[in-house]
């Protein structure tokens, strides 16, 4: 897959040569404005105009929204997001991540991981983790997260401001935070192969697919509406990645309340069968055998019924 176009371009950019890649360093844009309108409709396009600005003192390679992607600097150009720059590739998430102290007067405003993962912004993490993945296809980055101590052995992969900052001591950002849901992020990344995300907020409806979302819908007791919005995003990554891998991401409360049983923390008989139950509707929504358990075919359909909401090919 080719490098998307340019969309808004960044004023701020360093001489020389930015390949190869070795890594891809995940931001929060951090407007200060707390939780949802850090990530309201537009952000991505605001930051892009932002990044257009002498005065922004800053720029990335990409802005993910939940309604938009922004490509403000080429990828073979060094953007000012992560120092040391060369090298390395900036994805910033329309979110107020970091620490809480960053906030000064509102430390408030630092996102939760609930909040991170709520139907507000989780869009915008799905898309983020989609060109990620395809960075890392297309550039040969590994799909990988680093800790302080591998950026400063010089591995390669994907990591936070936070550690960059940690590890070179060039900047002081805690972004995207304490709260920022890796392990589900890097679930998506390494689910994704050769993918990249929709540029547009229009998406292909599912309706006339052979995918019936209603029905799915129906097993995580989301209204019925047969369009793959935020709201059956979430609940259905929530079913998805604990039938999947048998833990808990997002919490046995928050998947007793998209299964709808009784939500008292306790992965007991009764949260497995309602479980199981809410897998066989996702299964004959996707039109593969209903038996209960998310094998490979099951993954093999979500994820492709997934990708033509949130993705092109």
């Amino acid at each position: 897959m080719a490098e998307p176009a340019i969309t808004r371009q960044a004023v701020h950019v360093s001489a020389g040569s930015n390949l190869p890649v070795t890594r891809i360093v995940i931001h929060a844009t951090c407007p200060d404005v707390g939780f949802p309108a850090a990530s309201a409709h537009g952000a991505a396009s605001g930051t892009a105009r932002y990044f257009a600005q002498a005065s922004s003192g800053g720029s990335a390679h990409y802005i993910e929204g939940i309604d938009a992607e922004e490509h403000c600097v080429a990828d073979a150009a060094i953007a000012w997001h992560a120092p040391p720059n060369a090298h390395t590739i900036g994805v910033e998430i329309t979110a107020d991540g970091g620490d809480a102290s960053a906030y000064g007067a509102h430390p408030e405003h630092a996102y939760t991981r609930a909040q991170w993962l709520s139907p507000q912004v989780w869009p915008a993490v799905v898309r983020a983790a989609a060109r990620v993945a395809e960075l890392c296809d297309r550039l040969g980055v590994p799909k990988v997260r680093l800790s302080v101590a591998d950026l400063q052995a010089g591995k390669h992969g994907i990591c936070g401001h936070v550690d960059v900052s940690k590890a070179f001591h060039q900047s002081d950002h805690s972004d995207p935070g304490p709260n920022f849901p890796w392990t589900e992020f890097m679930a998506l990344v390494v689910g994704h192969a050769n993918a990249a995300p929709s540029r547009a907020e229009t998406r292909p409806s599912l309706r006339a697919s052979t995918v019936n979302v209603a029905t799915m819908q129906s097993a995580v007791h989301v209204a019925a509406d047969g369009q793959w919005g935020p709201g059956t995003e979430h609940a259905l990554a929530v079913v998805h990645y604990t039938a999947r891998d048998r833990t808990y991401p997002w919490g046995v409360k928050a998947l007793q309340a998209v299964l709808g049983v009784t939500a008292d923390g306790v992965a007991g008989p009764a949260t497995a069968a309602a479980l199981r139950t809410a897998v066989v509707g996702v299964q004959r929504g996707l039109g593969v055998a209903a038996d209960g358990a998310w094998g490979p075919a099951t993954e093999h359909a979500f994820g492709d019924a997934r990708n033509r909401y949130y993705m092109h090919f």
